[in-house]
């Protein structure tokens, strides 16, 4: 089995199945992944489809060749929304020989879809409805062949909690994380995507890709022994120095409390292991025993960077078990922990204001007060059952703050109605324009720009950055984009990037999996065009460059304390910027001429 552009189309409505052919041109065009999957998306014209697809190297045997894009409208900001997910089901959904799926319609009572070689049937999924992620895994999988790989949702999904997610893998907990995806899936009554397959896919040339391929990993093993050893959540204390960690719901600049709650003092008093996603040589993901505390015994994930500072620095919880206890409860009810971080430390600052009445929260043998895990835990529980003021919360920082009032809105912190990840545009900038900018809105992976600012030298782009001026933040945030999102069309993991992988690795991969004669420059052409596709679609939507900005506590609040005390970002300068470089107007709408240069035109006719 060779190639790629196979996809179902699954009408839930109708209960059918067919499928459809990707063109050779439309995937030199637009790769796989988020780039064919937003494609097929707009050209359906069907706003309540989802679009799952590969990336296009996804399933072969080059590093992290891992990824899965979801590409749908997000519940939670109105325009278009994206997740990824790594891990192993990516893989496995290309040995059934299909790349993706299209879903359409809703079913009207629950149902899972399991891919196999011989094409996607719809099941009942009656007997899971209602389960959390881990215990609807655990059914399944003892119900379908050795090897399937599973995603689900959970409560949240299920109670349409707009910044649901679907975890893969069970107690593995991967997860398609942003925008909703979880709540798009419920809306369908889709419990569960199973997919179990036993054709391998043959690359063009497959002696010179295990040459290529062994080289590479020995040069990232090398260069990453620092995530491998100690995760994501090993920059904890970097960050907060350089202060780019979010504490207290970003007003603070310095914590004495982030040192407690780092990946080295995870592997220092609970490691159990390793995990790593398919064709990955850093194995970042991490297992932990907790032993000691109210959760002792358990046996869960190692919180990721951006859990441990949503869920950690952010709410001012310094204790290591429960920053783990409440991401292992996110993930057993489905719930996106970046958002649910936001929202918390939002309420907090709320009944800290007195805007909210602290009894009106609702706890039990707590209190809504910075630092506490029990408040915590119990919020998020309330917030993917929607129950209490879990109801109002589970619609997002945005909703809450129109709920609220009261002057709530100049610190919910979100971009286009998306909660800010754990990487403060004060300590930064950059990420003002990404987030600003996004397609998305408040997602970092649109463009780790910030990772020049830190000091990361990847080819082709500039190097010994000034983390904290705006001058040429804009362009070089375009450029990052463009990067960006040829990464999620061929599948491959961004943390190649601190391997000393780029473009031009990325463009040889491909030509030895397709034969074809990619360039870097026609590699970050494709980028171009997946970026400014999205960007017309939502400004289509009734986006406008009036979208393109943060909230007031980012742009006008200093911290006053850190490695970023004084520093605002000047957006106005980068999103000025940014726009001269992507050949827009001053307005940021896509002309013409742009669109033309990218054939994109029909798109905008």
């Amino acid at each position: 089995m060779t190639g790629y552009g196979k996809f179902a189309v699954v009408d839930l409505t109708t209960v059918q199945v067919t499928t459809h052919a990707v063109s050779l041109e439309e995937q030199q065009h637009f790769f796989g992944g988020g780039g064919i999957a937003a494609k097929l998306f707009i050209d359906e014209g069907d706003n309540d489809a989802i679009v799952i697809a590969n990336g296009l190297l996804t399933g072969f045997t080059a590093p992290t060749a891992c990824k899965t894009s979801f590409i749908f409208i997000s519940p939670l900001t109105g325009i278009i929304g994206e997740s990824s997910v790594g891990g192993k089901w990516g893989a496995q959904l290309k040995r059934t020989g299909l790349d993706g799926l299209l879903i359409k319609g809703r079913s009207e009572k629950p149902v899972y879809l399991f891919v196999g070689d011989d094409g996607v049937e719809i099941r009942d999924a009656s007997a899971y409805w209602g389960l959390s992620t881990f215990a609807a895994h655990d059914k399944l999988a003892a119900e379908l062949p050795d090897g399937a790989k599973i995603g689900v949702i959970g409560p949240g999904g299920e109670n349409g909690v707009r910044y649901a997610a679907m975890m893969f893998e069970g107690e593995n907990a991967r997860a398609a994380g942003r925008t909703g995806i979880g709540a798009k899936f419920g809306e369908k009554k889709i419990k569960a995507l199973a997919v179990h397959g036993t054709q391998k896919p043959e690359p063009h040339d497959a002696d010179g890709l295990k040459q290529y391929v062994r080289d590479l990993n020995r040069s990232v093993r090398e260069r990453t022994q620092g995530l491998h050893k100690f995760g994501t959540a090993g920059a904890v204390l970097r960050r907060e120095q350089s202060g780019d960690l979010p504490i207290k719901n970003f007003a603070q600049g310095l914590w004495d409390g982030a040192a407690k709650i780092t990946g080295q003092v995870y592997i220092e008093k609970m490691h159990a292991g390793h995990h790593a996603c398919f064709m990955c040589p850093i194995a970042c993901a991490k297992k932990i025993k907790i032993n000691e505390g109210e959760h002792r015994g358990l046996v869960t994930s190692q919180p990721e960077y951006e859990t441990v500072g949503a869920l950690g620095s952010n709410l001012l919880l310094d204790s290591p078990e429960d920053v783990a206890y409440a991401n292992r409860l996110c993930n057993e009810l489905g719930v996106d922990t970046i958002s649910a971080g936001v929202v918390i430390g939002f309420l907090f600052e709320c009944v800290e204001k007195q805007i909210v009445d602290e009894k009106d929260v609702g706890l039990d043998d707590c209190r809504p007060v910075w630092g506490d895990g029990r408040a915590i835990a119990q919020l998020i529980e309330k917030i993917a059952r929607r129950e209490g003021i879990g109801d109002v919360l589970a619609d997002g920082v945005r909703a809450a703050a129109e709920r609220f009032g009261q002057g709530s809105a100049d610190f919910a912190v979100h971009a286009k109605g998306l909660e800010l990840p754990m990487h403060d545009p004060r300590g930064l900038v950059s990420s003002a324009a990404t987030y600003a900018t996004g397609n998305r809105g408040g997602s970092h992976n649109e463009s780790p720009a910030y990772y020049l600012e830190e000091g990361m030298k990847i080819d082709g782009f500039p190097q010994n950055v000034d983390p904290h001026t705006p001058v040429g933040k804009g362009a070089m945030t375009a450029q990052m984009q463009d990067l960006s999102a040829a990464f999620d069309a061929l599948g491959l993991c961004k943390f190649l990037l601190a391997g000393g992988i780029g473009a031009e690795q990325m463009c040889r991969l491909t030509n030895l999996i397709f034969g074809w004669s990619l360039t870097t420059d026609e590699l970050l052409r494709v980028g171009d065009r997946i970026f400014t596709l999205k960007r017309i679609f939502n400004l289509q939507r009734g986006m406008s460059a009036m979208d393109d900005t943060l909230s007031p506590r980012i742009l006008r609040e200093k911290r006053g304390t850190g490695g970023a005390a004084e520093v605002l970002p000047d957006l106005e300068t980068m999103r000025a910027d940014l726009y001269t470089a992507r050949g827009w107007d001053e307005q940021g709408r896509v002309t013409h001429e742009k669109a033309a240069s990218l054939d994109l035109g029909e798109y905008l006719d």
